[in-house]
């Protein structure tokens, strides 16, 4: 019954990349970060009923996330090469089943995120390039692409009540991985790293059967999203001869499907039935740049929105 106290927690993390160690001297070449691990899958079944009465206490919550990419090393010298970002981890997949009564929050108190399922997946993202500087500079790239979001689906034959605000009858999102920025330099000649291409969203699915009431603002009855991460942000230079490189192309948001046949009632203000999206990414920006020759770099490419499908006869 108490705030933070949640009925059934769920959670895999995979664990964040090193960083690449630093360099200088005559010729410094420095390390990469290290790639993350990853999500593992998480699997939640309940036929029981379950109650919680504080805030922050979801009824069910099941949640898989990849771990961030470690950052490359610094490098200082006559001729410096930074260490390039390293990879992130993906989230996994994750699946709730429920067919059993779940009661969130106490009707007239105040209190907010107790949704009665919460299911989500997040992909890492990518760690930054190392900056340098020297006489010629070549920073290190953005890491990214690998930290997508994992499928999310959440079937529910069961009651659902929420009192509080910010608590959803079910809450179901899949998220990509942002790229990492690039790295800056400066020097005589200075090159600007690329910034890490973006993950995509993964599949979200509901299929509910059970009835659902919530009576707090901002509680939609059922929520499903799937984004794509932002490409990571190409990176500034300065020198006599400044090259910058692009942004890094976007993560592309998954399908999404809500198929409902049961009742579904919202009292609260900004609190939707049901609500399902999928959206693209937006593209890192292109480096500045900066010196007697200076070529900035381009902008990231956005992703897009895949299909949604929702069918209702409730």
């Amino acid at each position: 019954f108490g705030a933070n106290s949640g009925a059934i927690y769920a959670h895999s993390v995979g664990g964040g990349g090193g960083r690449g160690a630093a360099s200088g001297g005559l010729v410094a070449v420095s390390t990469s970060g290290g790639g993350a691990g990853n999500g593992g899958e998480v699997t939640v079944t309940s036929h029981g009923d379950l109650q919680t009465r504080g805030s922050g206490s979801e009824g069910i919550f099941a949640q898989s996330i990849g771990g961030g990419g470690g950052a490359g090393g610094e490098a200082g010298g006559l001729v410096a090469i930074g260490g390039d970002g390293g990879g992130a981890g993906f989230g996994s997949n994750v699946t709730v089943t429920n067919s059993g009564q779940i009661l969130t929050g106490v009707e007239g108190d105040a209190g907010t995120g107790s949704s009665a399922i919460y299911a989500q997946s997040i992909g890492g993202g990518g760690g930054s390039g190392a900056p340098t500087g020297g006489l010629v500079a070549v920073p290190g790239d953005g890491g990214g692409g690998q930290g997508k979001g994992g499928e999310v689906r959440v079937t529910n034959t069961g009651l659902l009540r929420t009192y509080f605000e910010e608590s959803f009858g079910i809450f179901a999102e899949s998220v990509g991985g942002g790229g990492g920025s690039g790295g800056g330099s400066g020097g005589l000649v200075a090159l600007g790293g690329q910034g890490g291409g973006a993950a995509n969203g993964d599949l979200v699915d509901v299929d509910n059967d059970g009835n659902i009431f919530t009576f707090g603002a901002n509680s939609g009855a059922i929520y499903a999203h799937s984004v794509g991460g932002g490409g990571g942000r190409g990176a500034a230079s300065g020198g006599l001869v400044a090259v910058s490189t692009s942004g890094g192309g976007a993560g592309n948001g998954g399908a999404v499907s809500v198929t409902s046949h049961g009742d579904l009632q919202t009292s609260g203000s900004g609190s939707e039935g049901i609500f399902a999206q999928s959206i693209g990414g937006g593209g890192g920006a292109g480096g500045e740049a900066g010196g007697l020759v200076a070529i900035g770099g381009d902008g990231g490419g956005a992703g897009f929105g895949s299909n949604v499908t929702v069918t209702n006869s409730g």
